[in-house]
């Protein structure tokens, strides 16, 4: 059973492994941007203000507003890019650094933004309700919170440009891409102090000049990065074997022009891959 959204209001779901897809239409107006599901509910994220729910795939929908209007500091609504759902945990994120979470299944919701600043947010990995979070967002920032998002903290990187993709392996070591591709840029770091610091490990040509949207790691060596030139470029996945200090091209069937988005992989033999055009 899966499910994909987008624009400008599209939804549908597959319980043949995705051989076939059936269509619904999502009650947002706007394009949605994060799914997630858990424990029978699908959710999506994309709204200004509101995140939605579907116990019935997508059949019915109901809106849950999350936006806390009793936090003065929060940036203004606006796109919603991420949404994380377990239980009765959940935490939306996106544009201008909004962070936003509820602990009683979206009755209540409280804004985390009192001193982040006008920061985009693009990724978020985290190890579980009370422990690590890590966010990236542009010009190379980075938020961590040790106890589940009541505190937060910058960790500085040497990249220059946004960042994509955050992924780690154990508690010590992740990885993290990004640059951008109208400066014909492709940025990676590795961590072994739990992002204490970040080592800038430069790409290798023809990496370096791709944009890096996307990284995953199956274990503290073996990983994959993905990312786009241009659209009328082919699109690029590098794989690495010792941790990111080389990188060899994979093929990519049809040679497609564009870019990978989202890397995730199974195990060392078997993964998958999105991107556009």
């Amino acid at each position: 059973t899966g499910y994909v959204i987008g624009n400008p209001n599209y939804f549908a779901y597959t319980t043949n492994a995705g051989a076939n897809w059936t269509a619904s239409t999502h009650t947002s107006i706007r394009g949605q941007r994060s799914i997630v599901y858990d424990a029978g509910v699908v959710w999506t994220a994309g709204d200004y203000e509101y995140v939605y729910s579907s116990s019935n795939n997508g059949v019915n929908w109901d809106s849950v507003k999350y936006y806390d209007n009793s936090n003065p500091n929060q940036p203004a609504p606006f796109i919603m890019y991420g949404i994380g759902a377990k239980g009765n945990d959940f935490a939306v994120v996106g544009a201008n650094g909004q962070l936003t979470t509820s602990n009683d299944g979206g009755a209540s919701w409280r804004n985390k933004n009192y001193h982040v600043g006008n920061v985009f947010n693009y990724d978020i990995y985290n190890t579980d309700p009370t422990g690590d979070i890590w966010v990236s967002g542009n010009a190379g920032g980075m938020l961590f919170s040790s106890n589940g998002g009541t505190n937060w903290s910058t960790q500085p990187t040497s990249h220059t440009e946004s960042i994509y993709s955050v992924d780690f392996v154990n508690s010590t070591t992740g990885f993290i891409t990004g640059g951008r591709f109208a400066s014909f840029l492709g940025e990676f770091s590795n961590t072994t102090n739990g992002g204490a610091n970040w080592n800038y490990i430069a790409l290798p040509s023809p990496f370096s000049g791709y944009q890096m949207n996307t990284t995953d790691f199956v274990n503290a060596n073996t990983g994959w990065i993905g990312g786009i030139l241009s659209a009328f470029a082919p699109a690029i996945i590098g794989k690495s074997t010792d941790g990111g200090l080389t990188w060899v091209q994979q093929s990519i069937e049809t040679s497609p022009n564009g870019g990978v988005t989202k890397i995730e992989m199974v195990d060392e033999n078997y993964g998958y891959f999105v991107g556009n055009s």
